[in-house]
């Protein structure tokens, strides 16, 4: 059976940036759906979305051949290029005079073969491109479903059209081999999210907001376990409710968790990335976490250059939720620790203790961290990595968590931020106490975060709470590191 390994795509209303599908002097007909090239006019596809990366197919799958297929018209010079580093080796050269719209195609045994592959087509006469792929007859290692689990709270408009596009996709056509692969869970804490029609691959659960965001995955998490006799799921995706996607980069990760080798198996897989502001531009591949100072993997890059294309061996300890698989390895046996909001992605995945793998195609558009920037999320910022770090072991005494905190704090009080100090100091003594966790699912107290707004209570809160956590997390210290080892190892994530 043949199998898609990707497709050659154009640009959408997603991601308009040309340069991140083809290089070309040509005309992109959108209307059409193809590209139209006058006599001596080049397409190439060396590009982030377009080009085939061998290396990675031949290093975490099992596939060793595929067939590029082109669908074209006209008259011209096909080149099939091998690119690695910056030496580049002609593979094959045709040319073709199609008087109607044809499909060719070039058969590669992928063995001797490393780097990128790509295309370049040359016009000689008038040439119409209308797209291609590339496919594989390789016998498939494993069957695979896809649970996709979003949370929602009040962004009915952008869920609303991400399911569209999803119901538009070959997941959801009955005529397709991969009709009924993925299945969708969406977990609305909102309360106010319904639809005119329903469908049997489409799960809406209500759910209060009780546990925030983490809370609504986890609740995702329920009920794809408890549906596996009518979807029997081999993976889970997390995925945020307000990205922006093309179908295409779910088609992609189907067919690689198809051939990925076993040694693999229980590896996620990171979905990248890219800015809603410069969709060009990768903000992220995936995370490491160096104690809570987290580095991006092929952070801020803008992928329409080529030497950024070319260098793509890229991993990390962990991927960002607003996209990133995981094998039922993982999500069959463990829920998120309830964090409400915020770290609940790097905790998971650092305790699954596998690096992540990082796949060309599977991304996201999302906004980045700093339009998101509030007092709510600052005093998560504080608090959730203080657990993580006490969760993994990494604080050897006291002063591990008390240095970089106090350090914070010093700098709020310098700069007359004392919402800043208060919400800092708060942090601190959650984190030790660990209260909110039992009572509140980890959310800050409303009455709390309210007090942050009122300047002269926050200053007062602020000395009064910042001494009082600070004596107890320093008299307290191994106490607190067995709470949150129990915690580790207690049932509520199993």
């Amino acid at each position: 059976m043949e199998m898609v390994l990707q497709n050659v795509i154009w640009p959408d209303e997603v991601c308009g940036v040309h340069e991140l599908y083809f290089r070309t002097d040509g005309f992109f007909d959108r209307a059409a759906d193809c590209v139209k090239l006058k006599p001596g006019e080049c397409l190439s596809t060396d590009t982030y979305m377009n080009c085939l990366d061998i290396s990675h197919w031949k290093r975490f799958t099992t596939v060793k051949q595929t067939e590029l297929k082109i669908e074209a018209k006209g008259e011209f010079r096909l080149t099939v290029i091998l690119r690695e580093a910056e030496a580049e080796k002609t593979l094959l050269t045709r040319t073709h005079q199609l008087e109607d719209r044809t499909t060719i195609k070039v058969f590669l045994e992928l063995g001797p073969l490393e780097g990128i592959l790509y295309y370049l087509i040359e016009a000689i006469g008038k040439v119409w491109v209308y797209g291609s792929q590339y496919s594989t007859e390789d016998t498939l290692d494993r069957q695979i479903y896809i649970a996709l689990d979003i949370c929602t709270f009040h962004r009915n408009i952008q869920v609303e059209r991400n399911l569209v596009k999803l119901e538009k996709s070959l997941f959801f056509d009955r005529n397709s081999p991969l009709c009924g692969r993925m299945k969708v869970f969406i977990t609305d804490n909102g309360d106010d999210f319904s639809r005119d029609h329903e469908d049997s691959k489409i799960r809406i659960c209500r759910n209060s907001n009780r546990g925030g965001g983490t809370g609504g995955f986890a609740r995702g998490l329920e009920e794809i376990r408890r549906g596996k006799k009518d979807f029997p799921s081999t993976h889970t995706i997390f995925m945020d409710d307000d990205v922006e996607f093309q179908t295409e980069s779910f088609f992609r990760l189907f067919s690689f968790l198809s051939f990925l080798r076993p040694e693999y198996a229980d590896w996620p897989v990171a979905g990248r990335m890219f800015r809603l502001d410069d969709r060009r531009i990768q903000y992220t591949a995936a995370e490491n976490w160096n104690g809570g100072q987290l580095t991006h993997s092929g952070g801020n890059l803008d992928m329409t250059l080529r030497k950024n294309v070319i260098s793509e061996e890229l991993s990390g300890e962990y991927g960002g939720w607003w996209l990133c698989a995981y094998p039922n390895s993982v999500t069959d046996t463990q829920n998120p620790f309830p964090f409400y909001f915020h770290c609940d992605d790097a905790e998971y995945g650092l305790r699954t203790g596998k690096q992540v793998l990082v796949l060309r195609g599977f991304q996201v558009w999302h906004e980045t961290y700093k339009y998101r920037l509030n007092n709510r999320v600052l005093y998560y910022d504080h608090r959730n990595p203080m657990v993580v770090n006490a969760l993994q072991g990494l604080y050897r005494d006291a002063g591990d968590i008390i240095r970089p905190w106090k350090q914070k704090l010093d700098q709020y009080h310098n700069e007359g931020k004392y919402a800043e100090k208060y919400l800092c100091a708060l942090a601190l003594w959650h984190f030790g106490t660990g209260t909110v966790f039992e009572k509140r699912f980890g959310q800050i107290p409303e009455y709390q975060l309210n007090l942050a707004v009122k300047p002269g209570l926050a200053r007062i809160a602020a000395a009064l709470i910042h001494r009082r956590a600070e004596r107890y997390v320093r008299r307290n210290f191994c106490k607190i590191m067995k709470h949150y080892q129990k915690k580790r190892e207690e049932s509520i994530w199993h």
